[in-house]
């Protein structure tokens, strides 16, 4: 692990101090919404037979589909809210539960799923390639979601096309991060996953900041390339 992934886990845990009450409240309401959606899912979804490991039928079919479609839904619009509160985070700024929360359907929530839906295609068809296309290219749409948090104006392929952009030569950087925390989520196993409560807000932080970190790096070099298209202008006119 180089010293600047340790930076960033450092710089984390320095933000979360004193303040887990807020993300860990956040997690436990979604993982609870979560958990309601694969009851249901489980309920009216094939039964699992152990003794010879056969699968029967779905028991009912079409609420076993519709609730596939509302598990994605769902997960999409947390994964936005999510990052949002990680970048509030990122940034030292307080916020609410309740803001979190509201959120996953106050700020276009039909991106936010199509941003998902489209992520899933992509990496899908990539991974026929073979898994290391998949991989990588799950990396390079890694801050796709974090742009949409950044640019409400943009589309949803804008926003993954931006991602793909902006994490050239960026990608090792972020799976060093990921690499880092796996220990951490090996060792949440003991404990049932209730150390993710923990764990999760501390990874997605770091990752957070080095998406910060890349953005405005992007930000200043449009900037600068702004002012010297300007200054041209002037010197031809």
């Amino acid at each position: 692990m180089n010293n600047k992934t340790s930076f960033y886990k450092e710089k984390a845990i320095a933000l979360l101090t004193s303040k887990y009450q807020k993300p860990i409240i956040t997690l436990l309401i979604f993982v609870i919404i979560n958990a309601i959606i694969t009851a249901i899912s489980t309920a009216t979804g094939p039964v699992i037979d152990y003794a010879d490991f056969t699968t029967s039928p779905a028991r009912y079919p079409f609420i076993y589909f519709l609730i596939g479609i509302v598990s994605f839904v769902v997960g999409a619009l947390i994964t936005y809210a999510l990052q949002k509160m990680y970048i509030r985070i990122a940034r030292d700024e307080n916020y609410e539960v309740e803001e979190i929360l509201k959120t996953t359907y106050g700020e276009e929530p039909v991106r936010s799923f199509v941003i998902s839906l489209l992520m899933s295609i992509y990496i899908f068809l990539w991974s026929l390639l073979l898994i290391i296309p998949g991989i990588i290219k799950t990396y390079a749409y890694s801050m796709s979601m974090y742009i949409a948090n950044k640019d409400l104006g943009l589309s949803a392929s804008l926003c993954i096309t931006k991602s793909n952009e902006l994490t050239s030569g960026h990608k090792f950087r972020i799976f060093l991060i990921d690499l880092s925390f796996l220990g951490w989520y090996l060792l949440s196993i003991l404990t049932f996953g209730i150390l993710l409560l923990w764990i999760l807000p501390r990874h997605q932080t770091a990752r957070t900041l080095l998406f910060e970190e890349i953005y405005e790096g992007q930000t200043i070099v449009e900037v600068k390339n702004s002012s010297n298209l300007d200054e041209l202008e002037r010197l031809v006119h």
